[in-house]
């Protein structure tokens, strides 16, 4: 990211993505990123994650608007370097 860039800012307070944090963590990344989003949990770990649009589970089809599954994994520190160079990198094959 460039110096004074805005980050994306998007909150999780998932304790599964979040590893058990107290506080919600947020985006790194830059505003108005595509693919997936980046936090760094306290152990200073990075993970990655985006709403699986796919599932269908019946908290998925409630009418929450914020009630859909995650997929999520474990990133090194060169993917997360990645992912915040650029608001259009994407960790492909990520759902796989």
């Amino acid at each position: 990211m460039e110096p004074g860039e805005e980050t994306c800012g998007v909150l999780t307070s998932d304790i599964h993505i979040t590893g058990g944090s107290a506080e919600p963590l947020e985006c790194l990344r830059p505003r108005h990123q595509f693919g997936q989003h980046l936090i760094r949990r306290d152990d200073g770990g990075y993970v990655a994650y985006e709403t699986d649009w796919t599932c269908g589970c019946e908290m998925c089809q409630s009418d929450e608007p914020d009630d859909w599954c995650e997929i999520y994994r474990d990133v090194s520190d060169e993917e997360a370097k990645y992912l915040l160079g650029s608001a259009d990198a994407e960790l492909k094959g990520f759902q796989d």
